[in-house]
């Protein structure tokens, strides 16, 4: 089967493709979009605008004015994303329970409101005294509850865009998602030019005189929150609805968990993301000690980093709509593992010892990183039954974004008691042969982690058409529903109690946990 079966197809047609299960009857929708999109597009901007503020914030404020270990600084940027573990149940509460009629906008709203509030709330509170470790836990928490809100907007504005895609021709499918995660980046290009500048002060790892402070710049970000509450309820259009009882609708998820089309995405999606972001605990030592980044350079970097990231998913969505989504994964992992390392290890032995040189990295892995992201979202759209789109974008999305705090808490684990001293700063000032060849194993141990879970692909559909037939070929059982819960819950507890001990400083050094030992 050629690699880009669809393109010559024209909107109407009827066509019979085939892989290697039986043939499937594609009919091409003639239906279009609405077109007003713009009060959606804000979503997107303001989520990419406070999704990329608050990590934004952790170099600065964790390793340079907490000065924590760098475990813990890894850890706090899980800790702050955990809520994005649980879109699944925003998606079932905004598919299943309409407020006021509406399934979407409302919860943009209330998301919208609680972030805001989170915020505001962050800026009242008084800065900690530099160096006070004590302090990261309860900032984090705070930031989690901000995370929730946003969150929150976010799953109800999937819902809606998959809602939209499952209306485009299957030869075009995508276009729309494509677009908003691009808005969504454009607004985190704003807010790395947000946060480098307006938090560049040297208590910040940075080289300016004057400074927000941390807490005035979860102030100033309060106010975009909170202005996405008129214009979710005025600048987005939905129809109201009558959604079906709690009870039906869950037996209905329960269905769609029984399907093996389902299981394989679902394995697909968890085991790639824990296997694949298994990552050393040393970073954040590298890059400030030995690298000496400092946060201003760090966020340029991003912004560029970021409009290259805008590029490589304007370019997907130009040319690899209909591409081997196999393909695509396997080759922006081997570039991203092959350009991630050769900076990484020519900084651990010395060679070249430049921030400049060492946040180049980010330029050049951005394209194949776009590409890698967003084909992994395709397969949500062809998942979605029509009425559940918010719990089909949810599950698919919680088990990737499970991913990063399950892989985060064994890295602590498999880092704080196989390797030594990867979190204590003061190895890295000493700077001994023995201590970089440590380092540099275990980037390896990264970097074969990576390649191992590739093996998963074999559990994702090629493209399109081939996730149609899994659909309407594959039978279901009731184990796969069974062993997705069990596994997803287990995944839940694990991911929130070995991420959460990180957080205070009685737990966070013991090595079970990532730290040095107690």
């Amino acid at each position: 089967m050629p690699d880009n079966p669809l393109t010559s197809l024209e909107k109407g047609d009827t066509t019979t493709t085939s892989s290697s299960d039986e043939e499937v009857e594609v009919v091409l929708l003639h239906e279009e979009p609405p077109a007003p999109l713009a009060g959606l597009y804000a979503q997107y901007f303001v989520v990419g605008l406070v999704y990329g503020t608050l990590p934004g914030t952790l170099y600065g404020f964790y390793l340079g004015y907490l000065e924590v270990e760098s475990h813990v600084y890894a850890t706090a940027a899980q800790v702050i994303a955990l809520p994005w573990s649980f879109k699944c149940i925003y998606g079932m509460l905004n598919d299943c329970v309409p407020i006021r009629g509406y399934r979407r906008i409302s919860y943009m709203a209330l998301g919208w409101t609680i972030c805001a509030t989170a915020l505001a709330s962050l800026a009242t509170v008084p800065m900690p005294e530099r160096g006070d470790k004590d302090a990261a836990g309860a900032f984090a928490a705070r930031m989690s509850i901000a995370a929730m809100g946003y969150v929150m907007a976010d799953v109800a504005a999937d819902g809606l865009t998959v809602q939209l895609a499952k209306k485009e021709p299957l030869h075009t499918r995508g276009t729309i998602q494509a677009t908003m995660y691009l808005v969504r980046t454009i607004g985190a290009i704003v807010a790395a030019m947000y946060v480098g500048l307006a938090m560049n002060g040297r208590e910040y790892n940075g080289t300016f005189d004057v400074t927000l402070s941390f807490t005035q710049i979860c102030g100033v970000l309060a106010v975009p929150a909170a202005v996405m509450v008129p214009v979710s309820w005025l600048y987005i259009q939905e129809e109201q609805t009558v959604a079906p009882s709690v009870r039906v609708y869950c037996r209905e998820c329960w269905d769609i968990l029984q399907t093996k089309a389902m299981f394989y995405i679902v394995v697909y999606s968890l085991g790639h993301a824990v296997v694949g972001g298994i990552s050393t605990t040393a970073s954040g030592n590298v890059a400030l000690i030995w690298a000496q980044v400092r946060n201003l350079p760090a966020q340029l970097f991003t912004v560029v980093s970021m409009g290259i990231f805008a590029m490589g998913l304007a370019l997907v969505k130009k040319y690899l709509l209909n591409y081997s989504w196999r393909k695509i994964i396997v080759a922006t992992t081997l570039v991203l593992g092959i350009v991630d390392a050769t900076f990484v290890y020519l900084t651990i032995f010395d060679v070249v010892r430049n921030q400049w040189f060492f946040l180049g990295e980010d330029i050049i892995v951005m394209l194949p990183a776009a590409a890698k992201f967003l084909v992994t979202t395709f397969v949500v759209v062809e998942m979605a039954p029509e009425g559940k789109e918010g719990i089909t974008y949810g599950m698919l999305t919680t088990l990737h974004n499970l991913g990063g705090p399950i892989a985060r808490g064994i890295s602590n684990q498999l880092f704080g008691q196989g390797f030594k001293g990867l979190t204590v700063a003061s190895n890295y000032v000493e700077d001994t042969d023995a201590f970089r060849v440590e380092v540099a194993w275990s980037y390896a141990v990264g970097y074969m982690a990576g390649l191992a879970a590739l093996g998963f692909l074999y559990f994702m559909p090629d493209q399109k058409v081939e996730t149609l037939n899994r659909i309407k070929n594959w039978g279901s059982r009731k184990k796969y529903a069974q062993w997705t819960v069990v596994t997803v819950y287990i995944a839940w507890i694990y991911a929130i109690t070995v991420n959460l001990l990180v957080m205070f400083p009685s737990t966070a050094c013991s090595t079970w946990v990532g730290g040095d030992g107690c």
